[in-house]
């Protein structure tokens, strides 16, 4: 009882022990209560427990720019995607000023006023109207994996710096953890009238400067900027052209291996500004045929029987894989990208994409003046001169095929019935179109391909053309993915030539060996894996778009340091200013003085029949034959507007890349008309065209046009219409 009664009895307590002891009961039961939680249900007894605290969060932020409007083989996307990113924001910003001729743009504050007669906007009507179609269609796929497109008005180092204003509105990302990843602009030649200092890689950095200096302000750190070359050449500038050369002794120098200094700003992901300091001034040939025989020879040898040479009884010809890229495409995202940081998780803040083009020129000052200006110069009556103007993406147009193709791409609905390209945009319409090219076009058509492509009209068939060069200038299709395809189909070719084979011999061993020996009969047979002329030829092709990029982009370059030698580093700086004004004035003078003859020439009224149907087609359609371009360049270069000793003179520069001349005018006229207008490839041709021989319109008709089609279909039917 003693014992009993001092257990039981109570004790006299302070408050404080008071408090303790009340502490430690519901301590204790708490602890009892989660351990019966926990035997019953554990994701309850996880629910109730304190939350750790949360890691900061990533957000990666997709610059997609106007010629890589695609998900597949897209190495920023993958950047973006594969660093641990809790957020990702794909954004387009539609640049009206730089691609509309809306507005002068002002990236430096001596930049002048505009000139009062406005030269043609750098992407004309029908090119506007198949990158918007391209959107439309790109929203769609990133929608498919659980993201989106966010589109704004202006350029980029305006409307991203708005973007990131409205996301820290709901929910600002942690500091330090913001990157912008982007693709570089592929670098094209000088023209006459260019801004000396306005070139991409200013632009670039004005991009990355003007992010970071948002993120700091908006309390979000110093972001990372990385820039990728890309996918927008077959081979890497650096990783395999420069070291190609280096193998191939295609150096026209010592190289130096000097490092760049790198950008305070911009982090060069995959190491491409080597190029400018390796291969630019010391490795890269002359000429666009000593470049291929030095990157045949220095391209490392590959033990695939697919791609090597075949034919022992003929002169051996460099094999078809010599010039694949090393490295194969990247494979469009397999499962969901990191979703969209809020308040972007609502479609309704993604900015609606304009359905009419000609309703967004009409929408900004200048643009709808320079449009007019364009159809003028053109001869033609109003807006509708340019063909449709509603965007059709391909996803509305019921998938391949439609009207009178057959199957061989997404067709518009609303093109013209006489047009050679009547395809939508999109990437899943440049795929469309891949797929035909390789199953009806190459060594399908009743002439070889190489033959068949230089034809003046063939109305959309597919013996034709392969019609790629628009879906690659947009970044529908990357050209390294167009390379994969015909590796894969020059093996299933090989397989098919080899089942052929055994089936002749009653032999049934072998089967379907990929790592058989080399053909014993040579390469005579339909199906041989190598003696492929078709596939050469289009390979070859993408290779010449390599050579106008990297040759371009070493023009440029030379023609900046020789002016900056010139003028000295003072002169330089004291007329950094006074230079914008006076490439503008003279913009301004040529577009206020353009010759009669020019004027006819782009109105199809010169005179050669051949010439003027083509540009009628172009104003129509734009799009024309490789030899209609050809043809209508040298009418312009050689015969309308050709070089005088009086103008060589005035510009050193502009006789030294094509020989001087008028050509640059008509070089910008094609820049906004055509379809698949890419600016290194188009400066490329017509500095080509305008240096060498004139052509003979009347022989070229004859082999190029024998039947009359071209002309048939774009004079006779306006006469008559007329």
């Amino acid at each position: 009882m003693i014992l009993a009664s001092a257990v039981l009895a109570p004790t006299p307590t302070s408050p404080a022990s008071s408090r303790l002891a009340a502490r430690a009961r519901s301590s204790s039961a708490a602890d009892a209560l989660m351990s019966r939680l926990a035997a019953l249900s554990p994701s309850s007894a996880a629910a109730l427990s304190p939350a750790p605290a949360a890691p900061p969060r990533r957000l990666a932020v997709l610059l997609y720019r106007p010629f890589d409007l695609r998900v597949d083989d897209h190495p920023a996307l993958a950047d973006a995607a594969s660093r641990g990113a809790d957020r990702l924001l794909p954004v387009f910003c539609l640049d009206e000023a730089r691609e509309l001729g809306a507005a002068p743009r002002a990236p430096r504050a001596a930049r002048a006023a505009p000139p009062t007669v406005l030269p043609p906007p750098p992407t004309g009507p029908h090119r506007l109207r198949f990158r918007l179609e391209a959107l439309a269609d790109l929203r769609a796929s990133l929608a498919a994996l659980g993201s989106g497109l966010v589109v704004r008005s202006g350029a980029p180092e305006d409307a991203l710096p708005r973007v990131l204003e409205e996301l820290c509105v709901v929910a600002p990302p942690a500091a330090e953890n913001v990157s912008l990843v982007f693709h570089r602009r592929p670098p094209s030649p000088w023209l006459p009238g260019d801004d000396d200092g306005d070139d991409d890689d200013e632009e670039e950095r004005r991009v990355a400067e003007a992010f970071a200096r948002a993120c700091e302000r908006l309390g979000l750190g110093r972001p990372t900027v990385r820039r990728h070359w890309g996918a927008a050449t077959l081979h890497h500038p650096v990783g395999e052209v420069a070291a190609w050369l280096l193998g191939g002794g295609g150096a026209t120098g010592t190289a130096r291996r000097r490092a760049p200094e790198p950008s305070p700003v911009v982090d060069d992901a995959d190491g491409a500004d080597a190029a400018e300091e390796l291969l630019l001034p010391h490795l890269l040939p002359d000429s666009f045929s000593a470049y291929k025989k030095a990157l045949e020879a220095g391209a490392p040898r590959r033990s695939d029987p697919v791609i090597a040479p075949s034919d022992r009884k003929k002169r051996p010809k460099p094999p078809l894989g010599a010039l694949l890229p090393s490295s194969p495409p990247l494979a469009a995202p397999a499962g969901p990208l990191p979703p969209l940081p809020p308040p972007f998780c609502d479609a309704e803040r993604h900015g609606a994409l304009p359905d009419d083009v000609h309703q967004l020129y009409a929408a900004h000052d200048g643009s709808a003046e320079a449009l007019r200006e364009l159809s003028r110069l053109c001869g033609g009556g109003g807006d509708h001169f340019f063909g449709p103007g509603k965007v059709v993406p391909a996803y509305a147009c019921g998938g391949g095929g439609g009207g009178d193709g057959g199957g061989d791409g997404v067709r518009h609905p609303r093109a013209d019935a006489r047009s050679a390209f009547p395809f939508c945009g999109g990437e899943r319409a440049a795929h469309a179109r891949l797929e035909h090219v390789m199953e009806r076009v190459l060594g399908a058509a009743p002439v070889a391909y190489g033959e068949a492509r230089a034809m003046a009209a063939d109305g959309g068939r597919s013996a034709g053309s392969a019609k790629l060069s628009a879906y690659l200038a947009a970044g529908c299709l990357s050209p390294r993915r167009v390379a994969e395809r015909l590796r894969r189909r020059a093996a299933e070719r090989l397989r098919r030539r080899r089942r052929r084979r055994q089936a002749r011999r009653g032999d049934g061993e072998g089967g379907d060996d990929e790592e058989g020996g080399e053909d014993e009969e040579g390469g005579d047979d339909e199906e041989g894996g190598e003696d492929d002329e078709d596939a050469r030829w289009l390979l070859s092709h993408l290779v010449v778009r390599d050579w106008y990029v990297l040759s371009g982009w070493r023009e440029r370059r030379r023609r900046q340091k020789r002016r900056r030698k010139e003028a000295g580093a003072e002169a330089a700086a004291a007329s950094a200013a006074s230079a914008p004004a006076a490439a503008v004035a003279a913009a301004a003078a040529a577009a206020a003085a353009l010759p009669p003859a020019f004027e006819a020439w782009a109105r199809g009224r010169s005179g050669p029949p051949f010439v003027d149907a083509a540009m009628r087609e172009l104003a129509a359609t734009g799009w024309m034959s490789n030899r209609s371009r050809q043809l209508a360049a040298s009418a312009l270069a050689h015969d309308l507007l050709p070089a005088t000793a009086a103008r060589e003179e005035e510009d050193d520069d502009a006789a030294e890349w094509g020989g001087g001349g008028g050509w640059p005018l008509g070089a910008r006229v094609f820049e906004s008309l055509l379809i698949d207008g890419d600016r290194s490839a188009n400066r490329g041709n017509w500095a080509s065209v305008a240096a060498r021989s004139r052509f003979d319109p009347e022989a070229q008709r004859a082999k190029y046009d024998p039947e009359g089609a071209l002309e048939r279909a774009w004079l006779e039917e306006e006469e008559e219409g007329g």
